[in-house]
């Protein structure tokens, strides 16, 4: 009886070994790469910069540049009235489909803010997506004043123009956070700008994407203040497949270096009609911030980037292995001594 006893037991942990989070993605960039250059190879989980500004270090002092270390990607602006920066990856060559209701995908990025983000005026901002990259990696070289809305643009093509998915908004007190979609741009006669390779500020000016702008999800007026120098916040981004033709969609701002710290900011929006994007397989990236009204040095810190789905994996972690066969001895070894006994 002690050995079906055992079996049971066996059976019944099997499955709440094996439900668990499942890691898609998570680096604390020692490993990975910048690339900086235009015509340089970009490999999944490598990184690039896109902005409409030169990139500075996260002093955004002149004349500098990002950094990327263990610990510390560091990047910012010079001070301006009107400027973005985003950092993008593919971070793995296997979408996520997100099939059955409930099943969700979710970007956590801790990162400290090294330089006035948010201080400039309302429409500043701190912006987060997730995308179908597809095969897609984007595009190295464009971190200087890349982004522009100047036709004939040998960089409308290919790589970051190509991908889909939503983004999230969250800005400083009495303007609007927003979640918005961020559709494969076009390039024609009308447009073949560079600006079709940002992923994140859904027509705020030239050198963001407009060609197609997003479809707003909707909208919620923020109380958030502009963030602390030098202090470390968590910003979280989650798709969850809601019906068989819908999305929810939320995004988390917290004081501190995980979820369980003090919420800052939310918004949550659940797509309807045009908003819905269909085919979406997420394996793509980007988080940026916008610097708007008074000119002010801008700058940022990542830390760590982790993404996570609850979609439970086909087989059970080396862990899970381990318990289950530590589990399989001690019946096995009470069964054998009954037997002598």
């Amino acid at each position: 009886m002690r050995s079906f006893k055992y079996a049971a037991l066996l059976l019944a942990l099997s499955p709440a070994l094996a439900v668990a989070q499942t890691s898609l993605y998570s680096t604390n960039f020692s490993t990975g790469n910048l690339r900086q250059t235009l015509g340089d190879t970009v490999s999944t989980g490598d990184w690039v910069l896109a902005s409409t500004k030169n990139v500075e270090n996260a002093a955004g002092a002149s004349n500098t540049n990002p950094s990327y270390a263990t610990g510390a990607f560091a990047f910012g602006m010079a001070g301006t009235t009107s400027g973005f920066i985003e950092a993008q990856t593919r971070y793995t060559a296997t979408p996520t489909s997100l099939t059955s209701i409930g099943e969700w995908v979710q970007a956590k990025v801790t990162f400290t803010s090294s330089s006035n983000l948010l201080a400039g005026g309302t429409s500043s901002s701190l912006a987060i997506g997730l995308y179908n990259a597809g095969t897609a990696n984007p595009l190295a070289g464009l971190q200087n004043s890349g982004l522009t809305a100047t036709n004939s643009s040998p960089y409308a093509t290919g790589n970051a123009q190509t991908w889909f998915g939503y983004v999230g908004r969250l800005v400083p007190a009495t303007a609007s956070n927003q979640v918005y979609t961020r559709p494969v741009q076009v390039s024609d006669l009308t447009e073949s700008a560079s600006e079709n390779q940002d992923l994140l500020f859904n027509n705020v000016g030239g050198g963001a994407y407009d060609y197609p702008s997003g479809v707003l999800l909707g909208q919620t007026t923020s109380t958030l203040a502009a963030l602390t120098n030098a202090a470390q916040y968590t910003i979280t981004f989650r798709i969850t497949r809601a019906a068989t033709d819908a999305y929810a969609i939320e995004s988390n701002l917290y004081s501190g270096t995980n979820t369980s710290a003090t919420a800052l900011q939310a918004i949550s929006q659940t797509t309807t009609g045009a908003s819905y994007l269909t085919g979406l397989e997420l394996n793509g990236l980007a988080f940026g911030y916008r610097q708007s009204g008074t000119s002010l040095a801008t700058g940022i810190t990542l830390n760590s980037v982790d993404i996570t789905t609850n979609i439970v994996a086909a087989i059970p972690e080396a862990s899970s292995y381990a318990a289950l066969a530590g589990l399989a001895g001690l019946g096995f070894a009470a069964t054998r001594r009954r037997r002598q006994a």
